[in-house]
């Protein structure tokens, strides 16, 4: 970056008060200003005013501060000029408003804040759809266009949503306790998770259980941690947490079974540019691949076995994580940025990819089986939409539901009623009936075992209330006749294997399909892919080939259905694919583990165990005192000062122990208590610690968890640190060096 770029930037934090909430290291919330000679980037973060190239000669101007701003532009190597007044930033989600700007003339855009150059971004000519769209949409009627049922209540709203290899489904948001639901009997279950999970990733392992990457500390701040749910327990456990925390990440289970963790942003709320790799024995951090993307990047696994990046971004790329990874452009998207749009693996090694942007009805399809593959147009959608949600169907024809076709960020008075449905193999989309509820930003789709699609979620965000309800959409081809049927299946096959489904319609089936399990959220399922699979009927059933390779379909479960010649999918049987010849997974012993705070004589313990192929089920607390404790987070008041060894043992899903001790000193109880206030100005939080009872010459202020400074025990103390919007703060004082503490205090401020 040039001196002149970098001033720019930091002059524009200054003037308009731009800012994330700046913990220790943290970062300042913009990408390298521009070079001279250098285009704007087209990933990552945004500066704080930027522009975002769509198509044709169509811009986005982005603004990120917190004020509205008035800027000029003008088209290089023109006498085009005009202005615009931008929007203040949206306080949560993406953090910047979005104006649209089309010139006249073709060529290189200059954005301009008081006659300094903020932005510059290259028109690359891109055309804004297919040359012809006449022959992209038709229309259904009757039961030729499916059926949607009534709504029904949701106890909460499912911004995440995952299908179970046991049939339920899973799903959780940012408020409310996460909740699993029995299609068969309609009822609900409380599942309350060990962190606040939302705008997490996540994607299954081979094993079955779901690993979730990251969480919500505040907007714009993530969690560390890597979560478990294990659905035959219903249980959650701790895995190996990241390096650093993240929110908006995206998981993708690889071919060996390992995860990859890209983008999203830390406790500080810096962008996170290293990839993560989480496996059975810990977590590694890709640090030869850094790249800033976008929140939720669209992510698969490829054929070859590298990750394949397909958006939302206009660059699509490989990335090997062999070593310490390695990145490689793959192609270019033809319509540019598809912010919010939805992308899914409907064949192998083949992507859809539709919608999004603001607001496009295009999508664009590309084959990874070609050693140089390409983004080609396919047919449009009847409606423009983004925040939509693509679900592959056991025919593996892709359904489109809910989304907005408007221009604004969440544009709820535009959303998108009727369903429509896109064809592989004519390139085609149908429009399809239309359910009765708006669902656009947050909303979630998964295709269940029944061959229904689960529609449910939308607002929690982006400006509108939560829909604590849901809607089933039967398609057309549950309407054509009784569906075949399925008597047995093996529960686990290995890759190449061949495999008896046994069926009394043997000679009657079409083909046979496997559909792995949905896992989604804002737009994008990261587990759901289809592969169709070969087969040859004989008496009472058909000899089916599994997936030959792991890069075609990952360790895990899925869904198997059988189709007959008219295209009617029977009920699904799950079946998990992996090595059948492995004798199965030796359990790994649970690792003990666990924090204290004191203050007097008073201890409260927090377990941080950590079972990396299951959960923790049991805890078995020794305080050395005599006195013992099954509670998972206990309290002990000892009764006399002194230094006494506790002790944590867990036993975890499979009867495997884990044991540690530590020393823990108590002191004569020393009543400290703490009292907190706070304001704001336009680019900081100011917050105010007021207490008594501390001993000594010195204490330890504390800001969510984290030691922030040493300062003379005067009883009042005053910190200020970089804030722009609402955060949530956990404080606390403490004797220097020791963990005899205050209570502890929490403080809102907006």
């Amino acid at each position: 970056m040039n001196r002149q770029g970098f001033s720019l930037v930091l002059g524009i934090f200054s003037i308009l008060g731009l800012g994330a909430c700046e913990d220790g290291s943290q970062a300042p919330r913009a990408r390298s200003a521009l070079a001279e000679s250098e285009d704007a980037g087209d990933e990552g973060t945004l500066a704080p005013l930027d522009l975002v190239y769509i198509c044709g000669n169509k811009f986005l101007a982005t603004n990120a501060t917190r004020s509205a701003v008035r800027v000029t532009y003008r088209v290089a190597g023109t006498d085009e000029t005009g202005s615009l007044t931008l929007r203040e930033g949206r306080s949560e989600d993406e953090g910047f408003s979005e104006t649209e700007l089309e010139t006249r003339g073709r060529g290189e855009v200059e954005l301009y804040l008081n006659d300094q150059r903020v932005a510059r971004r290259r028109n690359r000519g891109m055309p804004c759809g297919p040359s012809s769209l006449s022959a992209s949409v038709a229309a259904a009627a009757g039961e030729a266009s499916g059926e949607w049922s009534a709504q029904f209540p949701w106890p909460i709203t499912a911004v995440h949503l995952s299908l179970l290899p046991d049939g339920r489904v899973l799903s959780w948001g940012e408020s409310g306790t996460p909740q699993l639901w029995n299609p068969a009997s309609g009822l609900f279950t409380s599942v309350p998770s060990p962190a606040l999970l939302f705008c997490a990733g996540h994607s299954f392992l081979g094993d079955g259980r779901l690993l979730v990457s990251g969480g919500h500390i505040s907007e714009d701040h993530g969690l560390p941690d890597n979560t478990l749910f294990a659905p035959h327990a219903a249980s959650w456990s701790s895995s190996t947490p990241m390096r650093r925390g993240r929110w908006y990440p995206t998981n993708t289970t690889m071919g060996n079974g390992d995860v990859a963790i890209l983008a999203g942003r830390d406790q500080a709320g810096a962008q996170v540019s290293e990839p993560e790799v989480w496996t059975p024995n810990g977590v590694r951090v890709l640090e030869g691949a850094a790249r800033v993307l976008p929140y939720y990047p669209r992510a698969f696994l490829a054929p070859n076995g590298k990750l394949f990046y397909a958006g939302q971004s206009e660059p699509s790329r490989y990335l090997d994580l062999a070593g310490t990874g390695s990145w490689t452009t793959v192609a270019y998207q033809l319509y540019g940025s598809r912010s919010y749009g939805a992308a899914v693996m409907y064949d192998v090694g083949k992507v859809l990819y539709v919608g999004g942007g603001r607001t496009t009805n295009t999508a664009e399809t590309i084959d990874l089986n070609f050693a140089a593959p390409a983004w080609q147009w396919t047919g449009s959608m009847a409606f423009p939409r983004r925040h939509l949600n693509a679900t592959v169907l056991p025919t593996g024809e892709v359904l489109a539901t809910g989304g907005s076709s408007g221009t604004g960020f969440n544009d709820f008075e535009e959303a998108v009623h009727p369903a429509e449905l896109w064809s592989p193999t004519t390139g085609t989309w149908t429009t399809l009936a239309g359910n009765s509820v708006k669902r656009a930003y947050h909303s979630t789709s998964i295709l269940l075992p029944d061959g229904r699609v689960l529609h449910t979620g939308s607002g929690n965000g982006g400006g509108q209330l939560g829909q604590r309800n849901a809607e089933l959409f039967s398609p057309p081809y549950l309407f054509k006749g009784p569906p075949p049927t399925i008597t047995e299946v093996p529960a686990r096959v290995g890759y190449g294997a061949s495999f008896t489904v046994a069926t009394p319609e043997a000679g009657a089936i079409a083909k046979v399909s496997l559909v792995r399990l949905g896992s989604t959220t804002h737009a994008f399922d990261m587990n759901q892919r289809f592969q169709p699979l070969s087969f040859n009927p004989q008496a009472g059933g058909l000899v089916v080939s599994a997936p030959s390779s792991r890069n075609h379909a990952p360790p895990g479960d899925y869904m198997l259905f059988i189709l007959d010649t008219t295209g009617v999918p029977s009920v699904a049987r799950f079946i998990r694919v992996g090595s059948g010849s492995d004798p199965g997974p030796t359990n790994t012993p649970p690792k003990a583990d666990f924090s204290y705070t004191c203050s007097g004589l008073a201890c409260s313990f927090t377990d941080r165990s950590t079972d990396v192929d299951g959960g923790v089920a049991k805890w078995s607390w020794a305080f050395g005192d005599g006195a013992s404790s099954a509670a998972r987070n206990p309290r002990r008041t000892y009764a006399a000062p002194g230094t006494y060894q506790v002790t944590l043992t867990v036993t975890d899903t499979d009867g495997a122990v884990g044991q540690r001790s530590s020393s823990v000193t108590v002191s004569a109880a020393l009543p400290i208590s703490l009292t907190v206030s706070g304001r704001t100005d336009s680019v900081k939080h100011y917050i105010t610690y007021r207490w008594s009872g501390a001993t000594g010459t010195m204490v330890d202020l504390y800001r969510n968890g984290r030691l922030i400074k040493s300062t003379p025990n005067d009883g009042r103390h005053i910190t200020a640190h970089r804030c722009v919007g609402a955060a949530t703060y956990r404080l606390k004082v403490c004797l220097v060096g020791t963990t005899t503490c205050s209570n502890e205090a929490t403080l809102h401020l907006e």
